[in-house]
Parts: structure tokens; C-alpha cells; sequence
């Protein structure tokens, strides 16, 4: 009877020493992932890429290296505004039900991670129930952990969530979920989620709303500016105006001056530094101005953005040098001309007719390059110009609603056929929340089609040749 109490007594020890051993584990793995400040961001490599940057003789690969890195992982310090000020993961947004959309993706990437909402919220005038999955629009590249262009921060227990470049000027290829550096994430639903944080007051800077109402109708005013803006736009510009524009790709080489006014004009890499370099571009999330050694990083960063190439597109390569030649003859090129098809000219607004709303008060738009036109669709500023695949529905609200992607030929047509252009803009403007926004697709009436003398056949054969349309030499 001894003995068998001392081997149960021996055996109930090594039990408590094994509970002991893990309890002291899991505090120490607390303390490390508590205590000790780190961050983790998405920053996919070569392998995960459909368009690497191009090797250039006059940059140094550790500046491309770097730049590649800031462009993925630096948010320069908007944690604190996004998490601490607007509070974006304190409202029906949750950080669990965020990481359950994210393991349940088991590796395989996605174009919309799906999230559900933690309680009831009405945004908008649209009341959505607790447990609600909602369309983010945000990308995830297959084998990634987080959202590109989302960094996460631990300090001292609080968990902060900044975002940077590559969550609005980068995306995944919806066939490979591959990463496409440098294409415009057309159907991000970055005011909606701004919208759902329970201080989007804070942005009110990016709303026309007038005299200050009381906080709750302030908060209400907001979101509902907010949860209009089209899928793939965002209001950069602290102007008091509700007019938010289309992402733009950033593939810039070719193409200065920068900015939609081509303010940008002075400075390294055609102006793309100072462009990209805080107060001076106007932008909302851009990076902070800093002095040297730090302006190196954003040197870096724009040199990065310039080696950038679209991936190509298939198109139908015989139809393509035909409307080469009319692009010519329609006189597309008194514009588009040049390496990256843009004479970097500004056009008044009386003459390109596009709405001046986000013109920053300047006297026109600067004329865009045509490199990489399938990776940003819908088109114009507003981007207004958008067409469902086979022109079955028409206008922003009409396709977002049914949940249509946007085809970049149709949309083409589009912009040169002023019968297509129509019924865009009728549809357009029967949207009238977005219609206030100056979301519209009105301008740019340069026509190809039978109305200016041009065949059907020609008119296809000219957005093949747009779709095609690639810099120098690659």
C-alpha cells in the first residue's frame, strides 16, 4: 500500500510541474507580445508578384529594396489617428471578428475579405443587424496574414491598426491572387469603413456638411457622406468638399508633373518626392514632411513607384496596331503622346469638360498618361465612366449595387461613344447621393465613334490598341 502512494504521489508532482511549465510559458508569451512593442505588416516578395520593378541603372537595388518596404509598411505615424482618434476598431468592426475573416481564409487570398460586424450599427440611413458580414473591398494576397496596406502595431497591450500606400495603390489579381504593385484597388470600400469607426466626425474635413449641427447629427452627416463615396474612391483632399475621386494607379514613370493638377513639378524623380512628401501633396494619409536622413526613405519610395510596370494584358494583337492608327487619325495624340502617352500638359476645364470639383481650385486637370488602363478602370477623375461586362448595366451605384465588376472595355467605349456615354451619365444621375458627391462620368467629349466618322469595328479596334498601350522597351 506504501509503495503505491509514493508512485501515485510521484506521478501527481510531474503533473503540476508540466501545468507549471506552460502557465509560466504562456505568461512569459503574454509579456513578449504585450510588452514589447512590434508591428507587422503585409509585404509580399518577387514570388507573390505579377509585376516586379524594373532593374534601373541610375538607382541603387537597396533604394528599390527600401522603397518597396516603406510602400508596404510604413503608415508614418496614422496609427494614432486611425486607431486612437477615430477609433476604427472600437465600433461594430471588431479586431476578432477581423482575424476570424482572416484564418478563414486558410492561405488561399481574396479581393474582398468579408468581415462580420460585432453590433448593430445604422450608417447612412442603412441599418445593419449584429453579425451582418460586410464587403471591405480590402485585398489579401495568397499566403498573407494581413491586408495589404494594413499594418498592425502592439504597445503595451494596445493593439493599433495604420494603413499605407499599398492599401489603396495596390492590389490582388483576382485569377492568382498574385500581388499587382502599383494598380488602383478598384473596389475598396474605404469610406465605409471610415464610416463605421465611432469618431468619423474626425473626418469631417473631407465632407461639405455646413454649420455645426450637435455631435450626434455631426457623426450622422458624416457617415452618410462617407458611405456614398464609390467603392475605389477616396477624398484625399482637406478642401471642405464632398467630392472623392477615383484611386489612381501609380504607375507614374513618364508622367510628371504629378498630382491631378500636375502641381507637383519641382524636386527628385520629376517632382514624385515632394509629390508623395506630406503637406505638399495634399494628401490625407500621405507621409509626414520629414527632413533628411528620412527624406531619403521617401526618395526611395518614389524611385520604387517609378520602376513600376503594369503587367500586360491580352488583346487582340491585330486589332491593336489598326486602332493604332486610329488613335492617330482621331487626333488622340494632340494629348496622348509621348513615352507614357500624356504631353504633361494641363487642360483648362472648359476645355476637357470634366467636372472641376477636384480640381483644388486650379484652372485644370493635368492630361493623364494611358500606361496600364485595364488596372484602373472606372475612368475619369470621378470615375464615372463605368460599364458591367457586356454593357448589360451601366453608372456606379447601378453596378455596385448588383455587385458587377467593371469591365475595362466596355467602360473604354464608354468614354469615346457618346450614345454608351449617355445612358452612363442617365444612370449616373439618377443616383443622386453620388450625383451630389460630383460622381458623374461628364467630360472628355473627344468622340470615336460613327457620329465622328468612325466604324464600330474601328471603335473596337481603338480599345484594344488603349488596352495594349505600354512604355518603351517593355
Amino acid at each position: 500500500m506504501a509503495a503505491a502512494v509514493r508512485v501515485f504521489h510521484v506521478r501527481r508532482a510531474r503533473w503540476r510541474r508540466r501545468v507549471a511549465i506552460a502557465a509560466i510559458a504562456f505568461a512569459a508569451l503574454v509579456a513578449v507580445v504585450g510588452l514589447v512593442p512590434w508591428q507587422c505588416a503585409s509585404r509580399p516578395g518577387d514570388s507573390a508578384s505579377l509585376n516586379p520593378e524594373i532593374e534601373a541603372a541610375a538607382v541603387d537595388p537597396a533604394d528599390l529594396d527600401r522603397g518597396r518596404s516603406d510602400f508596404y509598411g510604413e503608415d508614418f505615424g496614422n496609427d494614432v489617428f486611425f486607431t486612437d482618434v477615430m477609433g476604427v476598431l472600437r465600433g461594430p468592426m471588431r479586431t476578432w471578428p477581423v482575424a476570424q475573416a482572416l484564418i478563414g481564409l486558410h492561405g488561399a487570398g481574396t479581393t474582398n475579405l468579408a468581415i462580420e460586424l460585432s453590433e448593430d450599427v445604422t450608417i447612412g440611413g442603412q441599418t445593419y443587424a449584429r453579425g451582418t458580414t460586410v464587403d471591405t473591398g480590402l485585398d489579401v494576397a495568397a499566403g498573407s496574414i494581413l491586408p495589404l496596406g494594413v499594418v498592425v502595431h502592439m504597445d503595451r497591450y494596445q493593439l493599433r491598426v495604420g494603413i499605407t500606400c499599398a492599401l489603396c495603390h495596390s492590389t490582388v489579381d483576382p485569377e492568382t491572387r498574385q500581388v499587382i504593385h502599383g494598380a488602383a484597388n478598384s473596389d475598396l470600400q474605404i469610406g465605409l469603413l471610415l464610416a463605421l469607426a465611432p469618431n468619423s466626425a474626425a473626418y469631417r474635413g473631407h465632407t461639405d456638411i455646413g454649420p455645426d449641427p450637435d455631435e450626434a447629427a455631426l457623426e450622422e452627416a458624416v457617415d452618410r457622406t462617407l458611405a456614398a463615396w464609390p467603392p475605389g474612391s477616396f477624398d484625399a483632399t482637406l478642401d471642405g468638399a464632398a467630392n472623392p475621386t477615383r484611386i489612381p494607379d501609380v504607375f507614374v514613370h513618364e508622367e510628371a508633373p504629378y498630382g491631378w493638377t500636375g502641381s507637383s513639378r519641382a524636386g527628385p524623380l520629376g517632382g514624385l518626392a515632394l509629390y508623395i512628401n506630406g503637406p505638399t501633396s495634399l494628401h490625407a494619409v500621405s507621409a509626414p514632411y520629414v527632413p533628411p536622413p528620412e527624406w531619403e526613405r521617401i526618395v526611395a519610395m518614389a524611385a520604387w513607384q517609378d520602376a513600376l510596370r503594369p503587367p500586360e494584358v491580352v488583346v487582340d494583337a491585330a486589332a491593336a496596331a489598326r486602332g493604332r492608327q486610329v488613335f492617330v487619325r482621331a487626333g488622340c495624340e494632340r494629348c496622348h503622346a509621348g513615352p507614357a502617352y500624356t504631353t504633361q500638359s494641363v487642360l483648362p476645364h472648359a476645355r476637357v469638360g470634366t467636372d472641376p470639383a477636384r480640381a483644388n481650385g486650379q484652372s485644370g486637370y493635368k492630361i493623364p498618361g494611358l500606361v496600364g488602363l485595364w488596372w484602373s478602370a472606372p475612368y475619369l477623375h470621378d470615375g464615372g465612366v463605368a460599364v458591367a461586362p457586356a454593357e448589360s448595366v451601366v453608372g456606379v451605384g447601378n453596378i455596385r449595387a448588383r455587385g458587377l465588376p467593371i469591365d475595362p472595355r466596355a467602360s473604354l467605349r464608354a468614354l469615346v461613344d457618346r450614345e454608351l456615354r449617355a445612358r452612363v451619365i442617365a444612370a449616373n444621375h439618377a443616383d443622386a447621393t453620388r450625383w451630389a458627391l460630383h460622381v458623374r462620368g461628364v467630360g472628355h467629349e473627344f468622340w470615336v465613334d460613327p457620329g465622328a466618322g468612325f466604324t464600330p469595328a474601328e471603335q473596337s479596334a481603338l480599345v484594344e490598341h488603349l488596352l495594349s498601350v505600354r512604355l518603351p522597351g517593355r
